[in-house]
């Protein structure tokens, strides 16, 4: 599978600039509403975990930046009170304004090449689940049985993720998320219950390929084929997520324009 390109930020030439790559990056983000499908009262018994839970994060807002909270908030007032700024003072924030959305179409582009890649890379895989079942396609009962278990464990993959991901989210927001990170908690809990359960199907599965396929190396690719589709599957929830954020970012920078572009504004492009 082709190597995906380095997600690493490179060095930036401005604190707007600086503040998308962070925001594209997810690194210090904060959300400030409960995620869809979490309750702050919550009871592992009263309310069980099940493989239909959707933990999806709330939009992102410009507040998880300190520079760009800063922009936003110039903005904004700029926006409402107009008269008690000078034109110069109006074109210098729409030209940062203007660099930030460029910072962050940037990131945009960066990351919707890295999911094409990823998508190549799950496409591989499933050449290679396809390849298996052609071997085993007498054995009808258990190719039903793997198709259930890859599609369980991309589920579960893919849920996993969603909690990590709203969890890294709410932590620098201190107590006031307590009783939503608690939640969370619990139900990353019954959800590594669950894997346990999941694992050991994987394990009788596993056996019963090794005697299906007859020798080792058929049974190696089945082992790389369901630990990569995890493993991807888990990235590409990830990447669609922040990919989700950056663009909502991007919106409400485009939804806040003070003026129309002046030549002095093309001439700061």
């Amino acid at each position: 599978m082709e190597k995906r390109p380095d997600d690493t930020p490179t060095t930036t030439r401005s604190s707007d600039d600086k503040a998308a790559k962070e925001l594209g990056e997810g690194e210090d983000n904060n959300f400030g509403e409960v995620p869809e499908g979490t309750s702050t009262n919550c009871s592992r018994k009263a309310a069980p975990f099940s493989i239909a839970f959707s933990a999806q994060s709330p939009p992102l807002s410009l507040s998880s930046s300190p520079s760009l909270t800063s922009l936003q908030n110039s903005l904004q007032f700029a926006a409402d009170n107009p008269d008690k700024h000078s034109g110069e003072q109006l074109q210098e924030l729409e030209r940062r304004r203007l660099y930030s959305i460029e910072s962050l179409s940037r990131k945009i582009a960066d990351r919707e090449q890295d999911r094409a890649l990823l998508c190549r890379d799950l496409a591989e895989i499933d050449n290679i689940r396809e390849s298996l079942f052609a071997r085993i396609g007498h054995n009808g009962t258990l190719i039903g049985r793997l198709t259930n278990l890859l599609l369980q464990m991309e589920k579960m993959a893919d849920l996993e993720t969603k909690i990590h991901f709203q969890m890294e989210r709410m932590a620098p927001m201190g107590r006031g998320t307590d009783g939503m990170v608690r939640c969370l908690r619990e139900q990353l809990a019954d959800l590594h219950f669950l894997r346990g359960a999941l694992e050991e199907r994987e394990g009788a599965i596993d056996a019963e390929m090794a005697e299906e396929l007859g020798e080792a190396e058929g049974l190696q690719e089945w082992l790389f084929c369901r630990e990569q589709l995890a493993k991807l599957s888990a990235e590409r929830c990830h990447l669609n997520m922040r990919l989700r954020d950056v663009r909502t970012l991007l919106e409400s920078l485009q939804s806040i324009c003070l003026m129309p572009k002046t030549k002095g504004v093309e001439e700061n492009e």
